[in-house]
């Protein structure tokens, strides 16, 4: 890029906002590392735009169209935050106009124009998978959104045991599951696909919270996962590049393949509500509740500091000992938000024991464990 020719690029305001929403969320404001604040705007010959951001251990980058003059390489850093808002409040959603002279870039539309100060590249954190050694499996991008949601809630969070701040995903030749546990509960999530590959990795906790938000759900397009070095995910809109989670994840499937004594069957709709009424009058630290199961009746009991409780009784389908169970409210919520079905199985031995929460005939699919609270 020359300073007597500058280059300019039109670029659809729609498709640059895409672009843009998606680094959001790896956008670093920390001021220790300032050039973590800014998007790397890249252009080669072809009149393609890449936008890339990178918190220093996460990388995304996006690509779209652009109309350019004065082709040439181009390798420039743009203040995030600051680009971000400017695009997102430019009058129309007509094209914008970005005119590149060092150390300037201009954004025009209309009558308005905006000067902002840019950055070389040459301190820009890069983070490179290691293609030669790459191990590589495919699954249609609303399964792995879903793999994402289905256990994004049980993942640990400031855990001192590092890889419980994650999602650990297992490659295998016909299925790609994912678990995620505190250690109070755990998520199960699997999705049948056929892979020649087999191969795990622990997700971060940013990274998963990131691919929960920007996975599409209404889409059979192919995500393609990558895992040598690094982890890569690479769909129509982005690729995501990330260190793993280093450490030996817990065998967790002797809880989800374990033999329940006891089952019961509700309707999660009613006991969505019952716990939300419950949890008005719950201990405002623990949110605990006791749950009592006997023949075809299930009772829900709540207590705060202050002695105030609630009691009720809502119809269930069990046939088995009076059994009482306790749990935090807020886990039980995250599962019956997240199941499909319009009944839950609840299975379990004995009070004090793990308790397995599954959706009737979608075992196999997605499945969760609570361990209960003394209550």
């Amino acid at each position: 890029m020359t300073a007597s020719q500058p280059i300019e690029l039109s670029i659809d305001r729609n498709q640059i906002l895409n672009a843009l929403r998606l680094m959001t969320g790896i956008l670093e404001t920390s001021q220790v590392l300032p050039i973590l604040g800014f998007i790397k705007l890249t252009l080669r010959q072809h009149n393609e735009l890449t936008l890339t951001t990178t918190d220093g251990e996460t990388k995304m980058s996006s690509q779209l169209n652009t109309l350019a003059s004065n082709i040439e390489t181009l390798d420039i850093a743009v203040p995030g935050k600051k680009f971000t808002d400017i695009c997102k409040q430019l009058p129309n959603d007509g094209p914008i106009t970005m005119a590149f002279s060092a150390p300037w870039v201009t954004i025009r539309q209309q009558d308005v124009s905006f000067k902002l100060q840019t950055l070389n590249t040459e301190s820009f954190p890069d983070i490179n998978i290691d293609e030669q050694n790459i191990t590589t499996a495919s699954i249609p991008e609303r399964e792995l959104q879903k793999l994402m949601q289905k256990t994004v809630f049980s993942m640990g969070q400031q855990d001192i045991r590092l890889y419980l701040n994650g999602v650990h995903m297992s490659i295998n030749s016909d299925k790609i599951s994912a678990t995620a546990t505190d250690g109070h509960r755990l998520s199960f999530q699997h999705s049948q696909q056929e892979n020649r590959s087999q191969f795990e990795f622990i997700m971060p906790r940013k990274v998963v919270l990131e691919l929960n938000k920007q996975l599409k759900q209404q889409t059979d397009e192919l995500a393609d996962i990558g895992y040598s070095n690094l982890l890569t995910i690479k769909t129509k809109d982005f690729t995501l590049t990330t260190s793993t989670l280093k450490g030996q994840y817990p065998d967790c499937t002797r809880f989800q393949e374990g033999i329940y004594e006891h089952s019961a069957n509700i309707n999660v709709e009613a006991l969505k509500r019952a716990l939300q009424r419950a949890s008005i009058l719950s201990h405002d630290k623990f949110k605990a509740v006791k749950i009592t199961l006997s023949d075809n009746e299930l009772i829900i009991t709540a207590y705060n500091q202050e002695q105030e409780n609630i009691h009720e009784k809502i119809a269930l389908t069990y046939q088995g000992p009076n059994t009482t169970l306790g749990f935090n409210i807020n886990y039980i919520m995250d599962i019956l938000s997240n199941v499909a079905s319009e009944t839950i199985d609840i299975q379990f031995t004995e009070a004090n024991k793990n308790v397995l929460f599954s959706e009737p005939n979608q075992k196999s699919q997605s499945s969760y464990i609570v361990m209960p609270l003394v209550v």
